[in-house]
């Protein structure tokens, strides 16, 4: 995943605050639970340039249980055009 980022920001020019990259290995303690998670997200997307797609890195999603609930509703929501990457 970090070579697509890579290649988002090298090749592509997406603007950095467009790509968030979470690693849930590393930063378990930093969610605890799925509103936590939610809440840097959203806040992530609202700094974003809303004009561009905004691109999200979820890794090691299974460290949070209803994960599965969370990622519905970003695909389902008309409000932002974002692309999901989850391992």
């Amino acid at each position: 995943m970090k070579q697509i980022v890579d290649y988002l920001l090298t090749e592509k020019k997406i603007q950095p605050q467009n790509i968030l990259f979470i690693n849930l290995e590393i930063d378990f303690l930093k969610y605890k639970d799925l509103q936590e998670l939610d809440s840097t997200i959203k806040g992530h997307i609202e700094k974003s340039n809303k004009s561009s797609r905004f691109y999200l890195f979820i890794d090691e999603v299974q460290e949070l249980n209803g994960w599965e609930k969370l990622i519905n509703s970003y695909r389902a929501n008309d409000l932002f055009d974002i692309d999901l990457f989850i391992t």
